[in-house]
């Protein structure tokens, strides 16, 4: 009785730890990645999901600092005022949410969605769920990240307010 007791707490801890997300910090970044087990709002939960690492946590970041004056980028943040505008070092002013998934090639890709920090009342509301909002101004930005081929895709920001 004591074992499968045991074996069910085990079972349990496991599937708990599984769909919870965990704090990251760096230089000049901080938020949350969502294991590949859990379910978001808005972001499918397929076979194709990936935990990322503080490591690709790190490769993002870095790759998304080097590539924020590329011409690509440029044409994104158009969308916004010049006070608001995203570049190097306004980075350090949004939290993070990270999403990681394989694409059809099994290349990792991380789907990062910045939140101003004004934006937000609790940092820990980010642990939670995606945010997702349809029109929130330079506030709210997502990014794709290719973690093997160092670029950035489809960035936009949610909206124009």
């Amino acid at each position: 009785m004591k074992q499968i007791l045991i074996i069910i707490l085990l079972v349990i801890g496991y599937l708990s730890y599984s769909q919870e997300s965990y704090f990251v910090e760096g230089k000049g970044y901080y938020g949350y990645v969502f294991s590949k087990d859990r379910s978001l709002n808005g972001f499918p939960s397929e076979s194709n999901r990936y935990t990322l690492t503080t490591e690709n946590i790190s490769q993002a970041e870095l790759i998304l600092k080097n590539n924020i004056n590329t011409e690509y980028v440029k044409s994104r943040r158009q969308l916004c005022s010049r006070r608001a505008l995203i570049n190097k070092i306004t980075l350090k002013k949004y939290y993070r949410q990270y999403v990681g998934y394989l694409n059809t090639n099994n290349e990792v890709i991380a789907y990062v969605c910045l939140t101003r920090k004004d934006a937000v009342d609790d940092i820990k509301d980010l642990s939670e769920d995606l945010i997702m909002v349809c029109d929130g101004g330079c506030a709210f930005w997502r990014i794709y990240i290719n973690l093997q081929t160092q670029q950035v895709f489809d960035m936009e920001v949610n909206g124009e307010s």
